[in-house]
């Protein structure tokens, strides 16, 4: 108990200390350790000894022997409040003005500490929140990679007219060549009658050969033929683009988010460094007026 109030005093009032022991009326009868006293080493002229075991019996008990011993206990005892009285005369005045200070810092600790906790509190949440949303940008990533492959190819068939260096009779609507060569002289204009005299017509109003068997109306002559080819084209499988995309946006969305998140919890360190620097800065202050303040009891 002694040890804790003289951790928890300042060294200012160490000058104005005084020890009473009690039940020994000299040093060497004081089964106490003096180095265990606050602020120990003690001057000699502040510790004062004084037998009390006046108190102690009853007085209707003692003898006369007794009643001598007592009498000379109390008169040493009365010297030493004397010797006492005068000591504490020539201290000096100490100001309780470091006490104060001393509480506030230790409030300012005790508060610091709470928001400490709080603080950490807050960064444990941060730190948890950018792992779950971590693993969900690295689903979102794995969901991409499979679904990358979203296109895939489809060959076609497609017919395209060709030059050629001779005229043809085509029909327009069934995009046919109905008669390769024809040997009428080349007529520019669609739908001339003189169309019933190819061979294909055989000097009728329909064409024996196009598939629909259109009109002569439907006719005309031109240096071309057509031809069929073949065209490789890229196909999106809209099922397929559409997890893709949907993965995309997620990770997207992880990716800003652990960004805020980074911001919040490099906010939440901040002040943590702040916090500690006011921690540091109070156990400073208190170990300048109190060095042997137990710092490691009050942080706890």
């Amino acid at each position: 108990c002694m040890v804790r109030l003289s951790n928890a005093l300042p060294d200012l009032f160490a000058k104005n200390t005084v020890v009473v022991f009690t039940h020994c009326s000299f040093r060497s009868k004081c089964l106490y350790d003096a180095k265990k006293l606050p602020f120990a080493p003690l001057p000699e002229a502040s510790m004062f000894y004084m037998e009390n075991s006046i108190f102690a019996p009853d007085p209707k008990a003692i003898t006369s022997k007794e009643r001598d011993t007592y009498r000379a206990e109390w008169d040493r005892s009365m010297r030493e409040m004397r010797r006492m009285s005068e000591r504490v005369a020539k201290l000096g005045d100490a100001s309780t003005l470091i006490l104060g200070e001393v509480r506030q810092n230790r409030e300012k600790l005790k508060a610091a500490l709470c928001d400490m906790r709080l603080r950490m509190g807050q960064l444990q949440q941060a730190h948890e929140q950018i792992d779950e949303v971590e693993e969900a940008m690295k689903a979102a990533s794995a969901e991409e990679s499979q679904f990358a492959d979203f296109t895939t190819t489809r060959t076609v068939k497609e017919t395209k007219m060709v030059e050629v260096d001779h005229h043809n009779t085509i029909c327009g609507t069934c995009r046919h060549v109905c008669h390769d060569r024809c040997g009428l002289d080349e007529i520019k204009e669609r739908g001339n009658p003189l169309f019933k005299h190819c061979v294909a017509f055989k000097r009728n109003e329909n064409c024996t050969r196009c598939p629909g068997k259109c009109s002569f109306t439907d006719h005309f002559h031109d240096n071309k033929v057509f031809v069929e080819e073949e065209r490789t084209l890229d196909v999106v499988l809209e099922d397929i683009k559409f997890r893709y995309d949907a993965a995309v946006q997620q990770r997207d969305e992880a990716q800003a988010k652990i960004v805020d998140l980074a911001s919040a919890r490099q906010a939440v360190e901040d002040s943590i460094a702040a916090l500690v620097a006011r921690l540091e800065d109070n156990c400073r202050t208190i170990r300048t007026h109190c060095p042997r303040f137990n710092l490691a009891a009050e942080l706890r």
